[in-house]
C-alpha cells in the first residue's frame, strides 16, 4: 500500500512539472510574456479570454485567467493564483 501511494505521488508531480516550472524557475520567462502583468508589493493582474495570461509578482500579489488556454502565475509571501479554463494553468510560490 506504502508503494502504491508512492506511485500516486510521482503521477501527480508528473503531472503538474508544468505548473512548478511556472511558479519556480520559469516565472520570469512567464512573467516577461504575459499579456496582463503587474509588479510590486500589493500587485494584482487579471485576465480574461481564450487565450488570457496573467502574471503578478509581489509581496501581496494576486493573478487570476479565464479562458480555454489561459495560464495564471503569482509569486511573493502572499501570493495567490487561479486559472479557469479547459487548458488552464495555474501556479503560486510564496510562504502562504
Amino acid at each position: 500500500m506504502e508503494e502504491n501511494k508512492e506511485n500516486l505521488a510521482e503521477m501527480e508531480i508528473a503531472a503538474l512539472a508544468d505548473v512548478f516550472g511556472v511558479s519556480t524557475s520559469g516565472f520570469e520567462d512567464f512573467y516577461k510574456t504575459a499579456k496582463d502583468s503587474q509588479k510590486g508589493n500589493y500587485s494584482k493582474a487579471a485576465s480574461s479570454g481564450n487565450g488570457s495570461t496573467a502574471a503578478s509578482s509581489g509581496e501581496n500579489s494576486t493573478a487570476a485567467s479565464s479562458g480555454n488556454y489561459s495560464k495564471a502565475a503569482s509569486s511573493g509571501n502572499y501570493s495567490k493564483a487561479a486559472s479557469s479554463g479547459n487548458g488552464s494553468t495555474a501556479a503560486s510560490s510564496g510562504n502562504y
